[in-house]
């Protein structure tokens, strides 16, 4: 395992204080919040809290439930095709939301949680190989997903003549990103590390991943229907993120276009993403409300149903995800000891 991600004790370069990576984030949601606040009602704010139907929010909890486990559900399809034993679902979905955590702590474009991915597996008794293959398959399903579920919220705009220069530049910027990743990837195991740039191979987590990618078998690339089954699991992820953002509205008892809810959803997540800020933090806020502004919904409901939308995926998650990514990387040390060893 210390091939891929070092345990020891070396020294370690002084790092940037995490806490000042969500600084610009916060200034932004501070300044979304001023906005807010000032062209719209505090009982208006007050009224929609205070009426929000507690069923609706428990739809909303269940449906965040089952994004951890089709998560987890893609990696099993892996080892079971593979014919390795599979760690059980509930195990699985655990080291899901520890890697969600990650994500969201220090965004690196879904790279932040391979390393919490990659041990948490061995830990469960997944061999070295396939644990990284697993990583390898998570991220290559998870972008092009991401770019299916960004083709059908443009598709949508438009038949809904929602399409401008605006998000039309911000969908293309993101889908060579994305469409980038995958083939990056597959690119770097077939040439390996060394063709990659210096400056790329120095950088703290991508350094590791470049080095599990020349290692790992990427037998799952050449499985078409392994694939396709692992791109319609992440897509389901974006369908219940969505519909969480849908339930929420219901709640405070707006009605909208599921479509356009989805789209809405899936522009402010891009938004996100190439913000490479901590959690999205202020940009997914800001997206969110200018897409869900274009479907008519007033400003209150559109702001509150995005803090709630943002309380389950994001900040409810935090505590849980935060020891179930400490278990994965350094609870019970000996598994990850032995395999360093062999």
């Amino acid at each position: 395992m210390s091939q891929f991600f070092p345990t020891g004790a070396a020294p370690q370069p002084r790092r940037f204080p995490r806490a000042l990576l969500w600084l610009p984030g916060a200034i932004l949601f501070a300044l979304l919040v001023a906005l807010i606040i000032r062209i719209g009602e505090g009982e208006q704010f007050l009224r929609l809290v205070r009426n929000a139907r507690p069923s609706w929010l428990l739809a909303a909890l269940v449906l965040q439930a089952l994004t951890y486990l089709c998560a987890a559900g893609s990696w099993q399809r892996l080892f079971e095709r593979s014919g390795a034993p599979s760690p059980p679902l509930r195990r699985l979905a655990s080291l899901s939301l520890a890697r969600a955590y990650t994500d969201r702590s220090v965004p690196r474009g879904g790279l932040g949680g391979a390393e919490v991915l990659v041990r948490g597996l061995e830990r469960r008794g997944v061999h070295r190989s396939l644990a990284t293959s697993a990583m390898l398959f998570d991220l290559a399903t998870y972008y092009a997903a991401y770019v299916t579920a960004l083709a059908l919220s443009l598709l949508v705009l438009w038949s809904h003549c929602y399409v401008n220069r605006s998000v039309l530049g911000l969908a293309a910027l993101f889908t060579v990103l994305s469409v980038g990743m995958p083939f990056g990837l597959a690119w770097m195991h077939r040439r390996g590390s060394r063709t990659v740039p210096a400056i790329l191979r120095r950088m703290p987590g991508l350094s590791d991943v470049l080095a599990a990618v020349e290692r790992a078998p990427a037998g799952f690339m050449r499985d078409p229907v392994l694939f396709a089954e692992g791109v319609l699991l992440q897509l389901a992820i974006f369908v219940l993120d969505a519909s969480t953002l849908y339930v929420c509205l219901l709640a405070l008892g707006v009605h909208a276009n599921v479509g356009l809810v989805f789209a809405s959803f899936v522009m402010a997540s891009v938004a996100a993403t190439l913000s490479l800020l901590p959690g999205g933090l202020g940009s997914f806020e800001w997206a969110a409300l200018a897409m869900l502004g274009l479907l008519g919904i007033p400003v209150e409901a559109a702001f509150v149903g995005t803090l709630l939308l943002r309380g389950l995926t994001c900040w409810l998650p935090m505590a849980p995800g935060f020891f179930a990514s400490r278990r994965a990387l350094y609870g019970d040390g000996r598994l990850i000891r032995s395999s360093a060893r062999s």
